[in-house]
């Protein structure tokens, strides 16, 4: 109803009393598909008329501003200057003329997906035009709308005019009758049915009315509600999530929802588009961090089901089970074995031996094993309840938003997604069995991924003696990550360092409470209690 003709009506009626003998200061556009034009009122102050061409949200609405610089691209360049000496509705149509004293229109076309505005002369012939103006200067303006002329002065002219529309009553009634929309439709057709008691369908299959009464009762309705269009009631009907829609009078058949009154149809239509904006922002917001969260949602769950498939395939008891049979059976081990299967639980398994060295050492090896996997599956549990913690607080978050409107909240929020979002950082990131591994990529991103981004339990790796990226474990424990991941990181660092090409690369690793930033160069640094790895950087390359 924002562009009905019932209510551009009342918006130039109150438009009058304000920009009679205004010049046009400026018209710009700081939107896509909105308009503004800038009044120069008599009195020194300034005016300002807001255009909405966008498709579905066409509205016109008048403002006063105080005097300033007002930001935005020119247009309608011709009609800076000119002096306002009508302003009017086109009877029966959704187009403002804006008439000047020398003769030249501003036409306001609220046509939907065609809306415009043209400056024209007095012949209609455009000669500059908001939207698409090569389309249109030199054109002959000439609107075609799609609705009756005339408003049916009795229900024989609306039975006539109804006859000759094909489609549902519902659809009919926009077309018939001047200035009605669907949403006046809805409510006539309500008012109807209450009023008279008749059973009047407005689903697809009803060809329309049945006898002249229900002409003659459904005319009387239409005649009410445009008496009611005349005098307006305007409001707007909201919920707490925004405006639903503005209406010139109140409406039956909305129900229960939330009427906010307002005093002028200008001034409603000003709040009804502002605050629609507002909460399209909003919603906008909304669904950017709900897609956030949904998005660091489903890598914590993914992280966790590979941490359950790293627990799952433990394989603590193989090794100390091997161990164990191992010592258990010296006298009979066979010299130079490969293998050797072992009962672990119920289950036959078999174990891979070193036949260049002896029993004994064998064993020592499945018993260190053994001892480092218990370790590995100490840590993955651990992990394993941070991420389920993560996860429920994730979904705690997730359910907050969903309930909320709240735009401090949902801003705030959306910073802190996108800080702890891995697509936002400035550095190259991977994972291992759960394990977060960031990168640096050049000298500045190192600097501040060791000395900005990296917390004290975190794993600092780099490529001993060449220059190459910082690498960083995120590590919650106090203990190191298990071996593995120790060594995939190391591969990382190999593989973004200058030793890439060499087959057997040392890479040193510490705690990062351990690492004091180097005199000089951005990246150099200076490690204490290191350890080093030796690893090839080509297996990396090849996961």
């Amino acid at each position: 109803m924002l562009n009905n003709y019932f209510t551009l009506l009342q918006i130039c009626a109150e438009a009058r009393e304000r920009i009679m003998g205004a010049k046009v200061g400026r018209a710009l556009s700081q939107r896509k598909g909105t308009l503004e034009i800038l009044f120069d009122l008599t009195s020194g102050d300034r005016a300002k008329a807001v255009v909405s061409c966008v498709p579905q949200k066409n509205f016109f609405y008048l403002e006063v501003i105080r005097t300033g610089k007002e930001k935005g691209a020119n247009v309608l360049h011709q009609a800076i200057g000119k002096a306002v000496q009508s302003i009017r509705v086109v009877e029966n149509e959704r187009a403002v003329d804006v008439e000047f004293t020398d003769g030249t229109s501003l036409i306001l076309q609220l046509f939907g997906s065609s809306a415009n505005a043209y400056y024209t002369d007095q012949q209609g012939t455009i000669l500059d035009s908001f939207l698409k103006p090569g389309e249109h200067i030199g054109q002959k303006l000439s609107p075609v709308p799609e609705v009756a002329k005339t408003f049916p002065e009795s229900s024989d002219a609306l039975k006539t005019n109804l006859l000759q529309i094909e489609g549902t009553l519902l659809r009919k009634l926009p077309k018939a009758v001047p200035g009605f929309d669907l949403l006046l439709s809805r409510e006539v057709l309500f008012r109807y049915r209450k009023l008279y008691e008749e059973s009047i369908k407005i689903e697809e299959d009803n060809p329309g009315l049945e006898s002249p009464g229900d002409y003659e009762h459904l005319f009387e309705t239409i005649v009410g509600m445009r008496s009611e269009l005349l005098n307006p009631r305007p409001g707007i009907y909201a919920t707490d999530t925004g405006p639903l829609t503005f209406s010139l009078v109140p409406l039956e058949h909305i129900g229960s929802v939330r009427f906010e009154a307002c005093d002028s149809v200008n001034d409603c239509v000003k709040r009804f588009a502002t605050t629609s904006e507002r909460s399209a922002d909003i919603l906008g917001l909304k669904r950017n961090v709900s897609a956030k969260l949904a998005r660091n949602l489903g890598s914590l769950q993914r992280t966790l089901a590979k941490i359950e498939t790293d627990i799952s395939n433990d394989r603590t008891a193989v090794y100390q089970a091997t161990a164990e049979w191992i010592m258990a059976n010296l006298d009979s081990f066979r010299p130079g074995a490969d293998s050797v299967t072992v009962n672990v639980k119920g289950k036959v398994v078999e174990a891979r031996l070193d036949p260049s060295i002896s029993p004994i050492r064998n064993a020592q090896l499945f018993f260190e094993k053994s001892k480092r996997a218990k370790a590995s599956v100490r840590q993955a549990d651990e992990r394993k309840s941070q991420i389920a913690h993560e996860i429920e607080k994730m979904k705690s978050l997730v359910r907050e938003v969903d309930d909320s409107y709240d735009p401090l909240f949902l801003a705030s929020l959306s910073k802190k997604v996108i800080k702890d979002d891995s697509d936002h950082l400035p550095f190259r990131v991977f994972e291992k069995s759960g394990y977060k591994i960031y990168v640096g990529k050049d000298a500045r991103s190192n600097d501040q991924l060791t000395f900005g981004f990296a917390k004290p339990n975190d794993v600092f790796l780099h490529a001993r003696g060449v220059t190459g990226s910082h690498v960083i474990i995120r590590n919650s424990s106090r203990d190191y990550p298990e071996k593995r991941v120790i060594e995939y990181a190391a591969m990382v660092a190999a593989h973004y360092s200058k030793a890439r090409t060499s087959n057997i690369v040392p890479v040193a690793y510490t705690m990062r409470k351990f690492v004091k930033k180097g005199k000089g160069t951005p990246g150099l640094v200076v490690m204490s209690r290191e350890e080093v790895v030796f690893v090839n950087s080509g297996d990396w390359a090849r996961q």
